[in-house]
């Protein structure tokens, strides 16, 4: 993934992870800024946000939470998502929510790995 890479160099030349994901968010929000349709100051800011939460996913939790995150932007952006049931691509909206939610119940149950959510004495206080 060259957006870990990215990030390790970044911080080796800043060492500070936090300004070195705050570079890679900007860095890459330029460039998707510069091929957008939208004023620039607009696109930049939207572009910078939208790079902050991938550039944060993978400081805090790694590259496999990256790459889970990165098909969720995937999905979100491609399937035409609508809440209107009787639209024609209400179908394609409810499968890719569907398989989004199964996706994420089951890694949230295989992470569990078989313990409890809660600890025993933290729902009876």
């Amino acid at each position: 993934m060259g957006l870990l890479l990215l990030l390790v160099l970044l911080r080796g030349l800043v060492r500070s992870e936090r300004l070195a994901t705050l570079l890679l968010a900007l860095i890459l929000g330029v460039q998707m800024a510069m091929q957008s349709e939208l004023p620039l100051a607009v696109a930049l800011v939207l572009c910078v946000a939208a790079w902050v939460c991938p550039a944060l996913v993978v400081l805090r939790f790694g590259l496999l939470a990256l790459c889970s995150t990165l098909f969720y932007m995937a999905v979100v952006v491609s399937f035409p998502l609508t809440l209107d049931l009787s639209h024609w691509t209400a179908g394609g909206s409810v499968l890719a929510l569907l398989m989004a939610v199964g996706i994420a119940v089951f890694s949230f149950r295989t992470a569990l790995a078989g313990r409890p959510l809660f600890r025993d004495g933290l729902l009876h206080d």
